[in-house]
């Protein structure tokens, strides 16, 4: 009996290693950094619609209105704080499915669903970042809190970048103030950080 539970621990750790590990990007960080520089980074919106959709097919109205309201805050809060502070790269904003596209054919054109205006992506390094739990890349645990991971396009897939420089959280909680200025902090040091190449600045 206790050789099969060995033998059970063994393959569940195997498979967990095997599949909890995202593909890491083979270049190195200051490959990235001057790819990303030279390239665009697409932020993906937040879109809850199917959610929306099946509150509203329940009847719980409030509840969807109030998931849309949300939605669009976030939404609005994050365009606007990449627009003022963010500076290290150019930036476009798309919608979650928009990846689908990408990942099949990059050189199809696409709109910023901001600004109305054509991304031509071909030819272009293309990174990605939306907000959310980050995950670090050379494992299956999560961090701490939700904030920007960077990835990048790479070979048609959306690699994972090696190191904490392309993730930064945002603080929430009762005792660190509202979120819309720790979500400037977030990207101002970002910002910062990509700019100087280190975690630390």
């Amino acid at each position: 009996m206790w050789t099969r539970l060995f033998i059970t621990a063994i393959l569940s750790f195997y498979i967990a290693l095997c599949f909890g590990q995202k593909p890491v990007s083979q270049q190195d960080k200051s490959a990235h950094l001057k790819m990303l520089q030279n390239g665009v980074l697409l932020i993906r919106l937040s879109d809850q619609s199917s959610k929306i959709k099946a509150l509203q097919a329940r009847g719980q109205m409030k509840d969807a209105d109030a998931l849309k309201k949300e939605t669009n805050s976030l939404n609005d809060l994050i365009v606007q704080t990449f627009k003022t502070h963010y500076t290290f790269s150019k930036i476009h904003f798309i919608n979650p499915e928009d990846s689908r596209q990408i990942l099949k054919d990059k050189s199809q054109p696409l709109t910023d669903i901001i600004s109305g205006d054509r991304i031509d992506l071909s030819g272009q390094d293309v990174y990605f970042t939306s907000y959310g739990i980050g995950n670090p890349a050379d494992s299956f645990e999560r961090y701490n809190r939700k904030g920007f991971q960077i990835r990048v396009l790479e070979d048609g897939k959306i690699m994972h970048l090696d190191g904490d420089l392309f993730y930064a959280g945002v603080k929430q909680g009762f005792f660190v103030g509202p979120f819309d200025k720790n979500l400037v902090k977030t990207i101002t040091k970002l910002n910062r950080r990509l700019s100087s190449g280190s975690r630390y600045f």
